[in-house]
């Protein structure tokens, strides 16, 4: 019965770690393509305030 316990309880830490490791390397993924997508913004803003047109 105590082994039982013990194995249930070491599966539910080792769940909670992956999920936490998932959640971790998510968020960093995220951050990676909203940095891209502020970079290629202001390159194009910076490319756009070029043009005769837009002055």
């Amino acid at each position: 019965m105590v082994i039982l316990l013990y194995t249930g309880l070491e599966q539910r830490r080792q769940s909670i770690e992956n999920a936490t490791q998932d959640v971790l390397l998510l968020t960093h993924t995220m951050a990676e393509a909203q940095n891209r997508i502020t970079q290629s913004t202001r390159q194009m803003l910076s490319t756009l305030s070029l043009l005769p047109a837009i002055r």
